[in-house]
């Protein structure tokens, strides 16, 4: 068995593992704790709210046994946050399938509980603001219109329900009955608010107005999904990094040169903000020849100081790092470790909550700043830095022989008054001599600083020697005149300015010779910026095919409304196909190769439509369907052949997915061809970034007027020129930032003048 089948080996007993452990709860009284909003109404200290966004449950002492509950969770979630999460259900669906009852919220909130010390009180707040569609409940049940589910559920993900009130609801719990069951019973959908042990199950699916707070497990079918990926990359043939391959194999950093070279100098230069031994040093030269290090003790035995030593050891050498962890308790501990001068370096993402987002934005933002930073820059500052850290190595070594050599003197003897004294007995005679042998006592305090340095002294009575009084009385005399003077660097810099200027004074005021502009100083600088961004936007669009969009645009109101249209048809293409891909992704879709997309449609409607209606394939069917066997034999989901309606509603989302990116294809190619814009092929694996992109780009040409040219003639409402100006041309753009950038050196050189004037004022005072 080779390397690659071993490793592929590995993670299929992983995926089996893990599919073995998954159970799915449709019975809400099965989770760990399950409170009844229809018992928190009426009660002493309880207030349920749903208008606001921010706290629905708000829980003090006065409701004893509710605030009792929620301590004892909220203590639970404290030991075991990775592990279990609060969920607000609403729209309590009851129906029972061959046997299987369902009594389970068909929509879910995930909550945050939160308390307050000081206040003694909790609340229930939503953590992310989303409302999540519980279509697990739904899994391996026979179920008819399982695909019309899935839109439903698609359609929540993207335009978002708050499912407090159910008559805001109502709608979508109507079609969701209708699509469980041709035949409703009479209250099908109760809107009265019950208690959970109100519902009732039968064969006919019912909705109850019962909305519940749970607490549960949190679900791990992430894991199915990180599974599968890892399964379809070493299926497609992909490189395996060596750090998996020593899963299977012995080896070593050390049989692979490029590796070793690689990380040889991380074994040798280590570079450790924090303290450390030789115990955590040898860790990081175990680490430059092996692919893995395993390092275990006790709690209290360094090991998150070791981790952040090697984190801003490995950074230091230009490696990035990922750190993991089974809880989120320790990656904050580590954080909280890492040094302030390069925690800006760091990225931390914890959680998707808003708190997390917020620093991962912070992150990102000053790793951003630091790359704006000029790398040469960089280099001159830590040429310096590095002399001064072997300075440093240097010193360490000299006190460590110091060190050794002062432990050495303890047998040495000193001679002293033709007498030897070890240091004990040396120590000893200079306290029984200190009154003969010490300094001489003084009444000046060890605090008082002296008035003058020696070298200031002699300084002094070097000048009382050079200047006589009249000089120092005439100095005296215009002393305040010479702190209002500028200083030398300060007043060569204006007037080295002011040469500058008079060289080009001619140019500047024939640029400006026929106009009239009217605008103050701060905005004629802004006006400056905004209008040098709008030549570089233009200049982009002129230089590419963009710019016979750009004609084309402004050319006629048809031709306006043509794009607009255009950009509205392809986003709303993008939208969907982005929609139909957060499915589609999480699983492993197998096509027939060579087969024509809308072949495939038709033939597997057949397949659906079978399954759909009679749950299986027999022979029958494919006796009568030959035509369609080459889908069952080349077609897949997750590995396996199409048997199942689950497997089928996702393969018929894979087929929309393609025919939908067919069709984007087709409208931009038509689109653009004859605007000469880029042609996009099958091949092209970045369908929707490069459409994105330029429908962005399109965007910029319809909004030009609204963001450029209104402001534009805004700023230049009483200004005139000898021209008439062209707000769509780079060349007019050119001719204004000429114009504006001579008014304001013209304006500069006048009160560079003036200030030159004044200074020249304050010298013929101190003349006279």
């Amino acid at each position: 068995m080779d390397t690659r089948e071993k490793i592929r080996n590995i993670f299929l007993y992983l995926l089996s593992i893990k599919n073995m452990d998954k159970k799915i709860v449709r019975d809400v009284t099965k989770y760990i704790k399950v409170i009844s909003e229809s018992d928190l109404y009426n009660k002493k200290g309880c207030l349920v709210n749903k208008s606001d966004d921010e706290n629905w449950l708000t829980v003090g002492k006065e409701c004893d046994d509710l605030y009792n509950t929620l301590f004892k969770i909220y203590s639970t979630m404290e030991k075991n946050s990775e592990d279990l999460e609060i969920i607000w259900g609403h729209g309590l669906l009851s129906l029972e399938v061959n046997g299987e009852k369902i009594i389970h919220p068909m929509f879910s909130t995930k909550m945050v509980l939160n308390f307050n010390s000081e206040k003694a009180i909790f609340t229930l707040s939503p953590y992310n603001n989303i409302t999540n569609f519980e279509i697990g409940i739904l899994e391996g049940l026979d179920l008819p219109n399982l695909d019309k589910i899935l839109d439903i559920s698609l359609d929540i993900k993207k335009n978002g329900i708050d499912a407090r009130n159910i008559c805001d609801i109502e709608a979508i719990l109507i079609n969701i009955l209708n699509c469980l069951s041709a035949e409703l019973e009479e209250n099908s959908l109760n809107k009265d608010i019950v208690s959970l042990n109100s519902v009732k199950v039968s064969t006919s699916p019912v909705f109850y107005n019962s909305p519940c707070i749970i607490l549960r497990n949190i679900d791990t079918r992430i894991w199915d999904i990180e599974l599968k990926d890892i399964l379809n990359y070493i299926d497609k043939g992909n490189p395996i990094p060596k750090t998996i391959e020593s899963l299977v194999k012995e080896t070593n950093s050390l049989g692979n040169t490029d590796i070793y070279n690689e990380w040889e100098g991380i074994g040798k230069d280590i570079l450790f903000p924090l303290p450390a031994n030789e115990e955590q040093k040898e860790i990081t030269k175990r680490l430059a020849n092996n692919f893995g290090v395993v390092v275990q003790g006790p709690p209290g035995t360094g090991k998150s100081h070791t981790i952040c030593n090697l984190i801003c050891h490995l950074m230091a050498h230009g490696k990035r790092v990922l750190v993991t962890s089974q809880t989120d308790k320790a990656l904050k501990v580590l954080s909280e470790k890492i040094p302030e001068e390069i925690r800006s370096l760091c990225i931390s993402l914890l959680g998707n909550d808003t708190k997390a987002l917020k620093d991962l934005d912070e992150s990102v933002r000053k790793i951003t700043e630091n790359l704006s930073i000029n790398p040469s820059t960089l280099l001159k500052e830590i040429e310096p830095v590095e002399a001064e850290l072997k300075k440093c190595r240097k010193n360490i070594e000299n006190l460590m022989s110091e060190l050794k050599e002062a432990e050495s003197f303890e047998n040495k003897t000193v001679n002293y008054r033709n007498e030897s004294f070890t240091l004990t007995q040396l120590s000893k005679w200079i306290n029984e001599n200190k009154n003969t042998c010490s300094w001489i006592d003084d009444s000046i305090e060890m605090k008082t600083r002296a008035s003058l340095s020696q070298q200031d002294f002699h300084s002094l009575i070097k000048l009382m020697k050079e200047n006589k009084k009249e000089y120092i009385d005439k100095l005296n005399k215009v002393g305040n005149l010479l702190y209002k003077l500028p200083s030398y660097n300060e007043l060569t810099e204006t007037l080295s300015r002011v040469n500058f200027l008079e060289d080009n004074l001619n140019k500047y005021r024939k640029n400006v010779e026929l106009c009239t502009i009217e605008i103050g100083n701060e905005k004629l600088e802004e006006f400056l910026k905004f209008i040098t961004t709008a030549r570089d936007k233009i200049s982009l669009i002129e230089n590419g095919w963009l710019k016979s969009v750009l004609k084309s645009y402004y050319s006629n109101d048809a031709y306006e409304e043509f794009w607009k249209d255009i950009i509205l048809n392809l986003n709303k293409h993008v939208n969907e196909i982005s929609v139909i891909k957060q499915i589609v992704n999480s699983h492993n879709i197998k096509f027939p190769v060579g087969i024509d997309i809308t072949k495939l449609k038709d033939d597997f409607k057949i397949i659906h439509d079978q399954i759909n209606s009679k749950g299986k394939l027999g022979s029958i069917f494919k006796l009568l369907h030959n035509q369609c066997n080459y889908i069952l034999q080349d077609c897949e989901v997750d590995y396996r052949p199409l048997t199942t309606k689950e497997q089928c509603d996702i393969f018929s989302k894979a087929i929309d997915k393609e025919i939908l990116e067919r069709n984007l294809r087709t409208l931009w190619n038509n689109t653009v061809k004859e605007y000469g814009g880029k042609i996009i092929t099958n091949s092209d694996s970045n369908l929707l970034n490069t459409i994105s992109e330029n429908i962005l780009k399109i965007e910029i040409i319809i909004n030009w007027e609204e963001s450029y040219t209104r402001i534009i003639k805004e700023y230049l409402d009483n200004s005139k020129f000898p021209i008439e100006l062209n707000l769509y041309s780079k060349k007019d753009y050119d001719y204004l930032i000429n114009i504006f950038q001579s008014v304001k050196y013209l304006r500069e050189y006048e009160e560079l003048n003036n200030k030159l004037q004044a200074t020249r004022q304050l010298f013929i005072k101190m003349i006279i």
